[in-house]
């Protein structure tokens, strides 16, 4: 992600998706600490953080009312549009390059 645009103009600028992953363990032992030491992929927006971890679980927060991710709503059946849409955008992000990522 450029900061480019940032140094350039004032006032705030229009967010962006931000892909978020981890492809290997965080730590170089050949267990993990712990099952969060694992791979995953996902995708931070204005509203939500969708996390899916390679061992299968899956994560969502509403950032506005759950700030400090303490509540998992991934598994309710309201959510299971924001879920779908969500694992979309993340694997669209986690396999583009360059503008094609915006």
């Amino acid at each position: 992600i450029s900061l480019l645009a940032a140094a350039r103009k004032k006032g705030k600028l229009p967010y962006r998706n931000l892909p978020i992953e981890a492809e290997r363990s965080l730590f170089k032992f050949t267990t993990p600490l712990t099952k969060f030491d694992l791979p995953f992929y996902g995708v931070k927006t204005s509203r939500y953080k969708y996390v899916h971890w390679s061992f299968g679980d899956i994560e969502l927060y509403d950032m506005k009312k759950d700030p400090y991710e303490l509540n998992n709503i991934a598994s309710e059946p309201a959510m299971a549009g924001v879920v779908s849409k969500l694992e979309a955008k993340a694997s669209q992000l986690s396999n583009c390059k360059g503008k094609a990522c915006r």
